[in-house]
């Protein structure tokens, strides 16, 4: 075949990658690349095919090939940067960002790999002044004013932190990664430097977006409103959905430690090696974190899984631990349903819910005869009643009150152990891990 079918396919391969076909982007490309296995083409879109499914290792080797055949290629580099730093090799992505700007200083793409590279090594100092220059050159990227109001914020400068913020959700369009960004802004502020100090950044926010589920959920729980008796399910679904793909190693910078807690409450009942046909709802499973623990010491359990959030199922699809997955409201779905669990287990799920009778009494409906209900629940240490709603929007229970509503259900308390639960910012957070049966 000539030199000119292989440009045809690699156009023909472009054409199917830019309407989302990769599976077909990539056949062409590789058809390509028979006829010429130096057509730059074929070789990026094979790159950025792979980048695209987070296989950044093969994503590198075809950008490899290509720059033996095209070295000088700018946007090769940049998007050799953005694979490093995908990878946190984020030394690599500042090399291949800065090898851009000796050459083109008005690079933006550039300068933002750059930026972020440094912000990711926490050297906020040396990453303002590149986000800033990175504006100067393209003022309406939202995620420009987002990272650097986060370089503010963590450099200690809240209010530069909180108009950056600010500007990321007006240049959004009210974007909701944007609001959560803001909300977190105002809550590290507020921690820092008083409730007092983000009134009027707060207000501002409401007044704008005042039907929006995360800014009315975010202010009730910074202004800590006794009226409030649980998490706005859109706050809790918009939330897990915007952080779905980072979520595991955000709770690993935390040293989140309750699936491992919990799967420690069930051995104490089950063993670590269980013939066990069990039927086990992970309830509020997330990304299936505690499933996998738990399927380690009960291997003939068929699991079934319950999530507000539709990212967060697909991330715990990929384990392929459940038998079946559900995305549905705790609430509505254990009045619905039908099948009898030997074992309910949530983990981080209660510190959404401040009132908690509903929801036992619904799981002590769905639990077979003998079954037990294993969770997670924050510990209150800042007043006297039964629940807190915290200024990260989580509620903290008092651990009279855990009891008194099993007890109402009928359950029994089994056991039930002290435990850090995780770190926030610089405080432990301590909890309880309880076991009740249901007789």
């Amino acid at each position: 075949m000539s030199q000119s079918t292989a440009v045809q396919l690699s156009y023909d391969s472009n054409a199917a990658y830019r309407r989302g076909d990769y599976a077909a982007a990539e056949q062409l490309a590789l058809q390509a690349l028979r006829v010429d296995k130096k057509n730059a083409d074929s070789l990026l879109i094979l790159g950025n095919i792979f980048y695209l499914r987070r296989n950044y290792e093969k994503a590198l080797e075809w950008y490899r090939k290509m720059q033996k055949v095209a070295p000088g290629d700018v946007s090769l580099k940049i998007n050799i940067a953005n694979t490093f730093h995908a990878m946190r090799n984020y030394a690599e992505a500042r090399r291949y960002a800065q090898e851009v700007l000796k050459t083109d200083s008005q690079n933006v793409s550039a300068l933002t790999a750059l930026a972020y590279a440094f912000f990711e090594e926490d050297d906020y100092a040396d990453s303002i002044p590149v986000f800033q220059q990175a504006l100067q050159l393209d003022s309406s990227d939202f995620w420009l004013h987002n990272y650097l109001g986060q370089a503010y914020q963590k450099s200690g400068d809240h209010l530069r932190g909180i108009e950056h913020a600010w500007q990321a959700v007006t240049l959004s369009g009210g974007a909701d990664s944007q609001h959560i960004n803001f909300a977190y802004t105002l809550y590290e502020a507020a921690i820092e430097k008083g409730e007092k100090y983000i009134d009027d950044a707060l207000q501002k926010w409401l007044d704008a977006y005042s039907e929006n589920a995360v800014v009315k959920y975010v202010a009730d729980s910074l202004r800590h409103s006794p009226k409030v008796t649980k998490a706005d399910s859109a706050y809790v679904q918009n939330i897990f959905d915007v952080f779905a793909d980072t979520f595991e190693d955000s709770l690993a910078a935390l040293n989140y430690s309750v699936p491992q807690l919990i799967r420690s409450a069930a051995a104490k009942i089950y063993g670590t090696d269980s013939e066990a046909a069990l039927n086990v709802l992970d309830a509020g499973c997330g990304t299936g974190l505690c499933a996998k623990l738990l399927s380690e010491i009960l291997p003939h359990a068929a699991f079934f899984g319950v999530d507000l959030s539709v990212r967060m199922i697909m991330e715990a699809r990929k384990k392929n631990i459940y038998k079946q997955l559900f995305v549905d409201d705790l609430e509505h779905f254990s009045a619905v349903a039908e099948t009898p669990y030997d074992m309910i287990v949530a983990a981080d799920v209660l510190t959404y819910f401040g009132e908690l009778q509903n929801v036992f009494d619904s799981f002590f409906r769905i639990l077979a005869p003998g079954g037990n209900f294993i969770f997670s629940v924050t510990r209150n240490v800042f007043d006297s009643q039964d629940y807190y709603l915290h200024l990260s929007g989580r509620f903290a229970h008092a651990e009279n009150y855990v009891k008194s509503c099993a007890e109402k259900s009928g359950f029994v308390l089994a056991n039930q152990s002290g435990a850090k639960l995780r770190n926030e910012g610089e405080a432990e957070v301590m909890g309880w891990i309880f076991t009740l049966r249901k007789p």
